[in-house]
């Protein structure tokens, strides 16, 4: 299909005399689990142009299949799959079967799973099927959130672990206030609020024994991480 779709953009940029993409992106496809699955997928494709308002009727586009399915004669480029055959014990059963399939209402959500499942190029089926396969594999065969997990703030802090750094959540962590009060911090993270810039913060942990100090525009960072949080000019590493 990549070969396919190159050898046609430069014959129409050809004779066109014209440059650049002719698609909209690369060509997609997904497996179809079953029949009804795959009844659905042919009436998405058949209705695109009454979806797009091309036409006001599917049978009235020049190059769409839904005219040799819905009546006579029989369109020679078209090979029924044997889902189309089971529709009825004739051909005019089938054109009437399904001419109502395609012409009755369709419901939004299984348009938007069609299109999510052809975009990520996922199998389309039954979630049981799916569900079954992904037990056999290991691993998500369907379509997942973008994006990594949210991590959870208080399984985090129980762990002794932060959103933020790993020395601020260390149970050696100390603050040390002006008036020269100190006090263990627990495993929640060291709070950053307008407050701690009138406080030099002390940080010592065992699991980070050399803490270098960047300065850099007034500032200093508490550990070599790029995300690090920023800590006042008077940070010190002990």
């Amino acid at each position: 299909m990549q070969s396919l779709g190159r050898g046609y953009v430069r014959y129409v940029n050809d004779r066109y005399r014209r440059t650049g993409t002719l698609w909209e992106g690369r060509y997609k496809s997904c497996p179809v689990m079953d029949n009804d699955h795959l009844l659905r997928c042919q009436r998405y494709i058949e209705l695109n142009p009454l979806r797009a308002r091309m036409v006001d009727d599917p049978a009235r586009y020049r190059w769409s299949s839904h005219r040799g399915n819905t009546m006579p004669p029989v369109d020679p480029l078209i090979t029924p799959h044997r889902a189309w055959l089971d529709l009825g014990a004739d051909m005019p059963t089938r054109h009437r079967a399904w001419r109502a399939l395609v012409m009755d209402t369709v419901d939004p959500g299984e348009t938007d799973h069609i299109r999510l499942h052809l975009q990520r190029q996922h199998l389309y089926g039954p979630d049981r099927f799916r569900k079954a396969i992904e037990a056999q594999l290991g691993r998500a065969v369907g379509p997942q959130k973008i994006g990594r997990p949210r991590r959870d703030p208080v399984a985090l802090a129980e762990k002794g672990e932060s959103l933020l750094c790993p020395c601020f959540t260390s149970p050696l962590v100390r603050m040390r206030t002006g008036a020269g009060q100190e006090r263990k911090a627990t495993s929640s993270p060291v709070s950053l609020e307008p407050a701690v810039s009138t406080r030099r913060i002390a940080v010592a942990t065992s699991s980070y024994p050399s803490l270098p100090i960047r300065r850099s525009s007034g500032r200093s960072q508490t550990c070599g991480s790029p995300r690090s949080p920023l800590l006042p000019t008077n940070g010190s590493v002990l």
